[in-house]
């Protein structure tokens, strides 16, 4: 992992999947096939007082039902890919406000975002 994203990010991955045995063996994956929020904790506990990324629509969504998200960031380039659909899709679901707490330029005509949850104490 210490090659990706020009090396912006570092440590072990953890994937999650239902074929373990299909991830090719390298001493810096772990792959598991348990709950989000089991691979989230084990992550945490290997991150130590690092960040745990999560570079996967459906696991972010999965992860804000259970509270476990800090921070969300979003990357906006112009480039239209597919037909349009929602990154966190559930009809129906629970509404989440977000409180912005960073914006930044990216490469040329790409720019993101970072929000925190707005939490009801």
């Amino acid at each position: 992992m210490v090659d990706s994203y020009g090396g912006a990010w570092s440590g072990t991955e953890f994937i999650l999947t239902h074929r373990p045995h299909e991830i090719a063996v390298d001493a810096s994956i772990v792959a598991v096939n348990c709950t989000v929020v089991e691979a989230i904790r084990r992550a945490q506990e290997i991150a130590g007082d690092k960040d745990v990324q999560i570079i996967s629509a459906d696991i972010a969504r999965q992860a804000l039902e259970h509270d476990l998200i800090d921070e969300l960031q979003v990357f906006v380039a112009p480039v239209f890919l597919g037909d349009g659909t929602r990154i966190f899709d559930v009809p129906g679901g629970r509404r989440y406000d977000w409180e912005l707490v960073e914006i930044y330029e990216g490469a040329e005509r790409s720019f993101g975002r970072t929000y925190r949850p707005k939490r009801v104490d």
